[in-house]
């Protein structure tokens, strides 16, 4: 597996976990509608842990990129950029930002904090 597949993998894995996300936020919202704010409390607390390991993966690829640069630039390899995923196969962070958002102000509704 050389540097680029190996990138490539890191967005996969990344893509897959965003993929996840859209799963939690959705169960979340269906909490919410549903009165269920026990449930929807403890999937935001499953969203949050993986948002965490979200940016653990991300730091990863950037210590491998960073790892791999300095072998690169030893070995005096040629700098190909790394194929990006086809648009549409990847969500964007903004995009779960604010479902976030408006079930931890749902939580603050149910728990009257609001």
């Amino acid at each position: 597996m050389d540097r680029n597949e190996v990138h490539i993998a890191f967005e996969i894995l990344l893509e897959e976990i965003e993929q996840v996300a859209n799963g939690i936020n959705e169960a979340v919202a269906k909490a919410f509608q549903k009165g269920a704010y026990d449930e929807a409390r403890r999937m935001i607390e499953i969203a949050v842990r993986l948002a965490e390991f979200h940016e653990r993966v991300k730091m990863l690829q950037n210590e491998w990129r960073n790892v791999f640069t300095g072998y690169a630039s030893e070995k005096k390899m040629s700098r190909r950029r790394p194929e990006r995923l086809k648009k549409g196969l990847r969500t964007s962070e903004d995009a779960f930002r604010r479902p976030i958002l408006e079930a931890l102000r749902g939580i603050g509704r149910a728990s009257g904090d609001v």
